[in-house]
């Protein structure tokens, strides 16, 4: 990349400004990070030379990204040294503040501003940002939450398009019914727990002496046993419940 900068005195009593007489080349910068920091350097450089009362040399000039400075290369001391001419096509352009805040207003956010965005709603930060790369997944996101009225459901919904969990070939209004579905509470039948505990005990003795015996991390391998007896059609906090008291 290699920017050209030259900096023009705008006062109140101008009404049209009048391009600079000189122009500064950047060569060789090497990416936008760099980029961004030398424009900011030589906007910085030139504005204290022209509040001198001095005119800026027109040069080409490198940029040190080690201490974050432009430096001079070689002088041009004349327009055609660049091969400049002036373009009848396209004459300077002059914005007011009107239309800049108008033109503000048609910039979409950027990733950054969506992860900032998708945060405060409850979403982590992982999830997040990888949302805020894509913006079909973005905009994806958006119509789905706001069908949503169920709690956390941006992370919820965050979850389920991150880990493809549900696919978003499904329109956002059936994505947002079967967030609703997997979120009710699970109706869980007494009888048939109360027979699925009994069959997760028996086929598991070992796991049944360990906990008796203090080791009741093994207490969650039971839950699963029961829950897979259950077809997943058990709340897993009554079953855990349920065996606890089974295993007194």
């Amino acid at each position: 990349m290699e920017p050209n900068i030259s900096l023009a005195r705008v006062t109140r009593n101008v009404e049209r400004v009048t391009l600079p007489n000189y122009k500064v080349e950047i060569k060789n910068i090497n990416s936008f990070n760099f980029a961004k920091k030398a424009i900011e350097y030589e906007l910085k450089r030139q504005a204290e030379i022209l509040d001198s009362g001095k005119t800026p040399i027109q040069e080409t000039r490198g940029y040190d990204d080690d201490r974050g400075i432009t430096y001079s290369q070689r002088s041009k001391e004349e327009a055609h040294d660049y091969r400049y001419f002036p373009e009848p096509d396209i004459p300077p352009m002059e914005f007011g503040d009107e239309q800049l805040e108008e033109i503000k207003k048609t910039i979409p956010l950027l990733p950054n501003q969506i992860v900032k965005q998708l945060i405060s709603m409850g979403v982590k930060s992982s999830d997040a940002f990888l949302i805020s790369r894509n913006k079909k997944l973005t905009e994806y996101f958006q119509k789905v939450d706001s069908m949503l009225k169920i709690e956390n459901s941006s992370q919820i919904v965050a979850n389920n398009l991150v880990n493809k969990k549900l696919s978003i070939e499904l329109s956002p209004e059936e994505f947002a019914k079967e967030i609703e579905k997997l979120s009710k509470p699970k109706q869980t039948d007494m009888g048939t727990l109360t027979s699925a505990i009994e069959k997760a005990i028996s086929a598991n003795p070992k796991a049944v002496a360990d906990y008796k015996s203090g080791k009741t991390n093994v207490l969650m391998f039971l839950v699963g046993q029961v829950m897979r007896e259950m077809k997943g059609q058990a709340d897993a906090n009554i079953v855990r419940q349920k065996l606890e008291k089974y295993l007194k």
